[in-house]
């Protein structure tokens, strides 16, 4: 009595129930993609001297609570998470390359932090988007699928590290490749038929055969959280005038400014959310969210947060507001307790996944005017260097230079936005110092 029965419900409670629904599936296939980073952001930040005993609680942590501020605040549903190219640049270019201890990074990487907050309160930095061009910008979202299909194509074994040409074939009588390849295959086929939860089947398919095949199913699933009171608050500003220190900050600030705005547009171009010059709609709520959690990040002792180009995966499976945000964010404060079985999830059943989405991503390449040299030319940039480099920010700037030298010795400069020549500057210098 007194509970209306789905008979009685009205044509938009059942709508909204069923877009609820969707975007959780979403966000459990988002959040299974991205939960790597639970194990191998630990073993990266190790590398510094960090006590590493509680930092997959930190991470899990961090993230969870940045998801929240992201589908909150932004309503969107960007996955957030301390990222591992601005964590390989914490580790490898600030604390083993400056000599910064890594409190000391952890405080450079908050200062980074604290301006980029600023200049998304202010506005600035859609500003600063602003003066992208829009072939850039087009490129962002083939540049990101091909980042996120190589990625996957890596963690499938399909594409091994080769000494002579670099990168080769992976070796098809290992049964984890094949796996992969059957995996890519077999979401391709669900996708092409539309089936629903597409993502969702195959990954289950996929991890059920990789345990019963591997007889590595877990027997712990429950385990309760490692404290991280060795690195919570640890920052050390005692260098913070040092020229080694400063460099960081800038460095921290480039990653942490130009990462985004490549993810943002590209994601949202993916979904639909842009308007026809290119700006993501409710951009810079995006952007304060993001601030906000680069804050959090070193504030609780680890390398700053970034939005997921993972996150594609649960916007391909319907996910569209910022629930799935939300429900992503509480899938990580509760994989607290289930570290054991989510360790378990083979790179093999998540891998095909990244290369179906990223094969998705790359009709943005349809876009492009490829029959002018100025604006294809920087285009490929965009797409080749973002994978090639595994850096979206080295992508970007080489992109943004390219585009402009090539305006300006063709003599067609004032079709550049003025702003532009500022930003290529910082660019040059940043690709020299920090890229």
């Amino acid at each position: 009595r007194g509970v209306m029965t789905q008979a009685n419900q009205s044509p938009q409670t059942r709508l909204q129930a069923l877009n609820l629904g969707k975007e959780f599936q979403a966000a459990v296939v988002g959040f299974l993609s991205s939960v790597y980073i639970l194990f191998l952001m630990p073993s990266l930040l190790g590398d510094t001297g960090m006590p590493i005993g509680g930092l997959s609680t930190a991470i899990a942590v961090v993230a969870g609570v940045s998801c929240l501020i992201m589908g909150v605040l932004a309503n969107r549903p960007f996955v957030l998470a301390p990222g591992v190219g601005i964590g390989a640049y914490f580790v490898y270019g600030v604390v083993l390359g400056k000599g910064l201890s890594w409190q000391a990074a952890l405080a450079a990487a908050f200062c980074a932090g604290v301006l980029m907050f600023v200049l998304s309160l202010l506005g600035l930095r859609n500003f600063m988007l602003e003066a992208i061009p829009q072939t850039i910008k087009i490129a962002f979202m083939a540049g990101l699928g091909l980042f996120i299909a190589l990625l996957g194509l890596r963690n499938g074994g399909l594409i091994v590290a080769d000494p002579v040409t670099l990168v080769k074939l992976g070796d098809l009588s290992q049964g984890g490749t094949i796996l992969a390849l059957f995996g890519v295959l077999l979401i391709a086929f669900l996708v092409a038929l539309r089936v629903p939860m597409a993502f969702s089947i195959g990954l289950v398919v996929l991890t059920f055969i990789s345990w019963v095949v591997q007889l590595n199913i877990p027997t712990t699933f429950i385990s309760n959280p490692a404290p991280f009171s060795d690195v919570l608050l640890k920052l050390d500003f005692s260098s913070a005038l040092s020229s080694p220190f400063l460099i960081a900050v800038i460095g921290f600030f480039f990653i942490g400014l130009l990462d985004p705005a490549a993810t943002f547009a590209g994601l949202g171009r993916l979904a639909g959310l842009q308007d026809s010059d290119g700006k993501v709609f409710g951009s810079n709520r995006s952007y304060i969210a993001g601030g906000l959690s680069m804050l959090l990040g070193p504030l609780l002792g680890v390398s700053p947060v970034v939005t997921f180009v993972e996150s594609a995966v649960p916007m391909q499976e319907g996910g569209r507001t910022g629930w799935t945000a939300i429900f992503v964010g509480l899938l990580f404060l509760l994989a607290l307790f289930f570290l054991p079985v989510l360790g378990a999830i083979p790179a093999v059943a998540t891998a095909p996944l990244l290369v179906v989405v990223g094969a998705i991503m790359m009709r943005g390449v349809a876009d492009l005017e490829w029959s002018r040299m100025e604006d294809i030319l920087p285009a490929f940039f965009v797409v080749a260097t973002m994978a090639f480099t595994f850096n979206i920010a080295t992508g970007i700037a080489l992109g943004m230079i390219a585009y402009v030298v090539l305006y300006a010795i063709l003599g067609r400069s004032n079709e550049v936005h003025p702003f532009s020549y500022v930003l290529t500057l910082a660019l040059v210098g940043y690709l020299a110092f920090y890229g």
